[in-house]
């Protein structure tokens, strides 16, 4: 309903092409990305997109996960200070 009836009109009303890559999934997929960046964790995620399978949104969304690196990161960091 969403899609149909707010989201492709607004895109409509702001001239913008109400095609797939402009779709309502496309903010769906941006506001996980963004909640990502700012700390959610991947479980959560999965909770509020409604995700039955959390392996399915490690799959998707886990790239975009900063603190699966971070500890890598520190790693790396401490070998080159430290020798």
């Amino acid at each position: 309903y969403f899609n149909t009836a707010v989201w492709k009109p607004a895109l409509v009303d702001a001239g913008v092409p109400a095609t797939r890559v402009n779709g309502s999934h496309a903010l769906r997929h941006w506001y996980a990305c963004k909640s990502l960046e700012q700390g959610v964790g991947l479980a959560r995620l999965g909770e509020i997109l409604g995700h039955a399978d959390p392996a399915f949104t490690l799959r998707v969304y886990g790239r975009f996960d900063r603190s699966r690196n971070a500890d890598v990161a520190e790693a790396i960091d401490r070998v080159w200070r430290d020798g």
